[in-house]
């Protein structure tokens, strides 16, 4: 699952063309899907707010911050509607508000110290997200022994089963969501161009 953002009037001052849609109903073949894609991407690197990706796991931790740093921008719906893929719109006004305060927080050092906190944090999480893993495949060992190969979690007989949910609850969710100064810088990039944006 990821998080798609497209811009609703991009700066495209160098007028460059968007490649036509491939129709995906005629069954293209690989070349011309390969020859599609890179078309994309170089009209995308050229008009920079035309569009904007992460997966869910960048997302979560990307949007916490955009919602933490631009609480005065952003109004409690967007906050909460930019963590679903349910079409919501960003104005032009609040893109570039956003844009320019986490650039004004990336001049100023605020999003180095927040990215080393992040950082820490993930790693710290992973640490401990092995110990959890080595602790569910130990289990699997022992579970296959007794009953046989190819069992999932969910139909482990007791006590096995509650084991592993006890197993499961040490799992730290930080260790999924990494953040990254430079997705930032993407974003904000981003945002500055885009013209109001559409979460989807």
């Amino acid at each position: 699952m990821g998080f798609d953002c497209y811009g609703l009037n991009p700066s495209n001052p160098n007028n460059v063309v968007k490649p036509e849609a491939i129709d995906w109903d005629n069954k293209p073949s690989e070349q011309d899907k390969e020859k599609y894609f890179k078309e994309i991407d170089v009209y995308e690197e050229a008009v920079v707010g035309s569009y904007f990706r992460n997966n869910v796991w960048w997302w979560r931790p990307l949007w916490e911050y955009v919602c933490f740093s631009c609480n005065d921008i952003l109004t409690g719906k967007d906050m909460e509607q930019g963590q679903y893929n349910s079409g919501h719109r960003i104005s032009a006004t609040k893109a570039k508000r956003i844009s320019k305060r986490l650039s004004k927080l990336l001049a100023n050092g605020t999003i180095d110290t927040h990215d080393r906190e992040m950082r820490l944090s993930y790693e710290k999480s992973n640490v401990q997200n092995k110990e959890v893993e080595k602790e569910r495949n130990d289990l699997k060992v022992k579970v296959e022994k007794e009953v046989g190969p190819n069992i999932v979690p969910a139909n482990y007989p007791e006590p096995y089963r509650e084991e592993w949910d006890k197993i499961q609850s040490k799992e730290d969710w930080n260790g999924h969501y990494p953040f990254s100064k430079e997705n930032i810088i993407c974003f904000a990039q981003f945002c500055e161009g885009s013209g109001g944006f559409e979460i989807c």
